[in-house]
């Protein structure tokens, strides 16, 4: 029987995988909710008894399929429209009738975790982790006194980059000893060239450039349309949905660009679309570290990115990639420039990217650091 420290013990029937409850907390399908589907289509259920916990009004439809999929239970909560108390004690009910070992929640920014972490404690889930997958400044005193609290409640957290890890120490004041990290992964075999994955792309223009991204202000979309404007006769495609994407058409039309630059909204064959492209970009102002970025390395794509905390940790200019100044769009069409009218460099830096995206950054590698965590905190 383990007991956490608030004194409550979690109960375990005798044969079954220890019990874990996923939380997903975002409202729509984004690179958030990719990271948990592929850890769920991972995870040993034989040792975990895995339930994938969300809102009942998030539009999540491909993770809550491919985790069912992947023989996960998934369960709904109401998110009540009521107080911090109601919203908070939907979960607790739910995590008591559960009786979870570890509680996982995984939300963009450690400041949205507090709902489902605060249940968890209240619950007395023995163990309760949470993933930041992005950093944002405390913006006022309400905010840094939960911060304080979820220190305290949080029994690990798991940072995808350094760069994370770095700034929940340093600007939100979580011990070192709680902070892990683990780098996103992703599956390098879906990514990896095949042999008639390639989709149809405009053969006529000085080449394809693509992107796959969710379509909001942080991913700095509207400088890849400005580099598009400096780069006449190439193509460029981008993936994705999101709020942008009205303005990002008003754009692209008002610039004449729509016989150029196609708005694919979300498409499920991102490896073909990769593979057919010669160039990868994302110019995002700030990340923790992409997951797109790290499926163009899998698809051993030459990549152009902005020089920026987390971005760094995987790309390295000039070695698996080129980097340039975010909110510059005339470096970005300069380096976009370079690799379409340089092929050997364009290869080199692609293998080069595979390489280390097979070494660092697989799913594999990904799922069995976060199943040592558990190991850990289910032993301690």
């Amino acid at each position: 029987m383990l007991v956490n420290a608030r004194g409550t013990a979690a109960r375990r029937e005798p044969g079954s995988g220890t019990k874990l409850v996923y939380f997903a907390g975002g409202d729509v399908f984004g690179g958030v909710e990719q990271m948990i589907l592929t850890t769920l289509e991972r995870i040993d259920t034989r040792r975990w008894e895995v339930v994938l916990m969300h809102y009942a009004d998030a539009e999540i439809g491909p993770l809550l399929c491919g985790a069912r999929a992947a023989g996960i239970r998934t369960l709904a909560v109401a998110r009540s429209r009521g107080s911090a108390a109601l919203r908070i004690m939907e979960i607790v009910r739910a995590l008591r009738a559960e009786r979870p070992v570890i509680f996982h929640a995984h939300l963009p920014l450690p400041q949205y975790c507090r709902t489902p972490i605060l249940a968890a404690a209240f619950a007395g889930v023995p163990a309760v982790v949470a993933t930041a997958h992005l950093f944002q400044p405390l913006s006022n005193r309400r905010q840094a006194t939960y911060q304080r609290i979820l220190n305290r409640v949080i029994d690990r957290y798991i940072a995808v980059s350094n760069a994370t890890a770095a700034e929940l120490v340093g600007a939100l004041g979580v011990p070192k000893r709680k902070v892990t990290v683990i780098p996103n992964g992703v599956p390098v075999e879906k990514f990896a060239c095949t042999r008639g994955m390639r989709v149809a792309c405009n053969r006529e223009s000085s080449g394809t450039v693509f992107t796959s991204a969710r379509l909001h202000p942080q991913k700095g979309l509207g400088d890849l349309v400005e580099a598009a404007r400096l780069l006449p006769g190439v193509e460029f495609l981008i993936a994705g949905d999101g709020p942008l994407r009205a303005e990002l058409a008003a754009k692209v039309q008002g610039l004449g660009l729509a016989a150029r630059v196609r708005l694919l909204g979300h498409r499920s064959d991102v490896p073909a679309l990769l593979q057919s492209c010669d160039v990868f970009a994302l110019p995002s102002l700030f990340e923790g570290l992409p997951l797109a970025v790290l499926e163009a390395m899998a698809a051993a794509r030459p990549i152009v990115a902005c020089d920026i905390a987390g971005v760094r940790e995987a790309i390295s200019d000039g070695e698996t990639g080129l980097l340039v100044r975010p909110g510059h769009p005339d470096e970005l069409a300069r380096a976009i420039r370079t690799l379409l009218s340089d092929p050997p460099l364009s290869r080199r830096l692609g293998r080069q990217a595979g390489e280390r995206a097979r070494r660092e950054f697989s799913a594999k590698l990904m799922v069995e650091r976060t199943c040592h965590l558990y190991d850990e905190l289910t032993s301690n």
